[in-house]
């Protein structure tokens, strides 16, 4: 019986040019060249781990595309793994026993999960930051000044919430609140988007993906 080689029942470095969902409700794609547009596969089923599922980002037409490794079968092509060039400086910082969970997407947002016990959750533009650690939450533009004007904020609105509902408080106050504290919320929220656009722009971290 003759040996069959790696490279025989597997693929590696193959572009996928098209996802679709496919009739079974699974993720299917269709793999091959993407300099010269030819398919060496249709229909390839994708395999993602537990709890995280994600449609790649479309091809740059004739120039990049996220690229696999498949174990061929007679039906249909098994996709066990996917990288993509064109999101790495969203990762490229990492540190051993790090994470980072993103949208492939030109301009789509992340999380990473950092060994310190941190989280930052960044929207695609770069304008809002969320950064979770053992000092609390701090919400603000990418900017250190940003997040750290946001976390003030934050602990000003949570003081104020407090003494309102505390039983001292002018019985008023539970129903003046929540108008207030709505109003202080899109204030606060329209001046950490012209602290993030005013800073100076080498402290901006923007880590979108290009």
């Amino acid at each position: 019986m003759a040996v069959r080689k790696t490279s025989d029942i597997t693929k590696v470095g193959h572009d996928i040019l098209t996802t679709a969902m496919g009739s079974n409700g699974l993720i299917t794609a269709q793999t091959g060249d993407v300099v010269t547009g030819e398919a060496t596969a249709n229909d390839s089923e994708l395999y993602s781990a537990v709890g995280v599922v994600g449609r790649p980002r479309k091809p740059d037409a004739g120039s990049k595309a996220a690229q696999i490794v498949a174990i061929t079968r007679g039906d249909h092509d098994a996709i066990i793994g996917i990288r993509d060039e064109r999101v790495i400086n969203i990762y490229n910082s990492l540190d051993d026993g790090e994470t980072v969970v993103f949208a492939s997407a030109k301009g789509g947002g992340f999380a990473i999960f950092k060994k310190d016990g941190s989280i930052t959750l960044q929207n695609g533009a770069g304008s809002m930051v969320v950064a979770i650690s053992a000092d609390g939450v701090a919400i603000g533009g990418p900017t250190p000044a940003a997040l750290a004007f946001g976390a003030t904020v934050q602990q000003f609105m949570l003081a104020v919430q407090t003494f309102a509902t505390s039983t001292e408080a002018d019985p008023l106050l539970p129903i003046l609140l929540p108008a207030t504290y709505s109003a202080i919320q899109a204030l606060v929220a329209a001046m950490l988007i012209l602290v993030s656009t005013f800073v100076e722009e080498g402290q901006t971290q923007n880590l979108t993906a290009t």
